[in-house]
């Protein structure tokens, strides 16, 4: 069994620093023309931070178990494990970031009448933003599925390719 205290001490290091960065660097300030809210300011900056490293971490994972590992050992299924996980990591947070993109940018308030869920279809649909969003988190999503149901080496270069075609966007 492998120690966590590692990722935990990397993940508090960055979350630490994306707070002190958006502190110090006034990331985190109101702007003063339009405010997309406190929930955008903060929270987009950190679901991109929980973004980056959980799609780095599913495509370097991939790419070990591709071309590095053979399928015998058990470290190629350690980082298949990994891959899946931080896929699947990697999906919620593409779908909050497309969510808190579209608060950002249309400055509504989330609310459950026709009127939100249109704009909200508009967003993902017809702007270049959203669908960037869109296809982002399906292909992460698709990457998450094959990493975790495959373990021949085909597969998982598939999932790679996958995993490559979520972060073009």
């Amino acid at each position: 069994r492998t120690a966590m205290w590692p990722v935990i001490v990397l993940l508090a290091a960055a979350l630490g620093a994306a707070v002190i960065g958006l502190l110090v660097g006034g990331g985190a300030a109101a702007p003063l023309v339009v405010d997309p809210g406190v929930a955008v300011r903060w929270g987009l900056p950190v679901v991109m931070l929980v973004l980056r490293i959980s799609s780095s971490l599913t495509l370097g994972a991939l790419l070990l178990a591709a071309f590095a590992l053979g399928k015998k050992e058990l470290s190629y299924e350690r980082a298949l494990r990994v891959a899946g996980w931080s896929a699947a990591v990697w999906t919620v947070s593409s779908v909050f970031a497309g969510a808190l993109t579209f608060q950002a940018v249309y400055l509504e308030p989330v609310s459950f009448d026709d009127r939100f869920g249109s704009l909200l279809a508009l967003f993902f649909s017809q702007t270049e933003i959203g669908l960037a969003w869109l296809w982002s988190s399906v292909f992460a999503a698709a990457t998450t599925v094959v990493a975790i149901a495959v373990r021949g080496y085909g597969p998982v270069v598939l999932a790679g390719v996958l995993a490559v075609a979520g972060m073009w966007p």
